[in-house]
């Protein structure tokens, strides 16, 4: 078994995403509780099948995924910008709140895990969003570079597909990222299968 922390801690400088359109009129987070044990497979399967992968799931609305994530034994967190969730004790809320946080990811924030040792900073293998990225303007997205470099671990995987919008096979697509200069960031574009 491999170092998990005891407690999350996350420090943000926005504990909610109050002018996101799901927080003003949620549909998303009130909603949708996605799992999909298909893609978790695949998703696994490109990072080479180990048992002790640190998963970051952004915008999961009621924390589905995630919870797939832990009892397939990873570490998995969820940042959500909404707190309907979190404040109905709705879907995996009620289950597993020390691994489902509320942030606003247009604003820096950084995660660390308390360890038997020390507190440590939190980086993940696999950077994973589901219907999030289509609703943050490219300007929100400045701070990304330097956010995200603090939390992926240097082989880490992203992917922004959505299985509600495509089909189960391209949602099972790998990811590879695809620099984009005029932001500095990543995009996760499928390749072939």
């Amino acid at each position: 078994m491999f170092d998990i922390p005891s407690r999350i801690i996350l420090h943000a400088e926005r504990l909610v995403a109050t002018a996101s359109p799901d927080h003003i009129v949620p549909g998303g987070t009130k909603h949708d509780n996605s799992r999909n044990p298909r893609c978790n497979a695949k998703l696994y399967d490109l990072l080479g099948g180990r048992q002790d992968l640190r998963i970051l799931d952004l915008g999961c609305a009621g924390g589905g995924f995630v919870r797939e994530c832990i009892d397939d034994g990873h570490l998995a967190v969820e940042l959500e910008g909404s707190d309907l969730s979190k404040r109905q004790r709705r879907a995996e809320w009620r289950a597993i709140p020390e691994y489902l946080f509320t942030c606003d990811i247009t604003a820096p924030f950084a995660m660390a895990g308390v360890f038997e040792d020390a507190t440590k900073p939190l980086r993940f293998d696999a950077v994973t969003s589901w219907k999030l990225l289509e609703h943050i303007a490219e300007a929100d997205r400045r701070p990304w570079p330097r956010t995200y470099s603090q939390i992926w671990r240097p082989t880490a995987c992203g992917s922004p597909a959505s299985p509600r919008t495509r089909t189960a096979k391209a949602a099972t697509r790998p990811c590879s990222p695809r620099h984009d200069r005029s932001t500095g960031l990543a995009r996760w574009v499928p390749v072939g299968v």
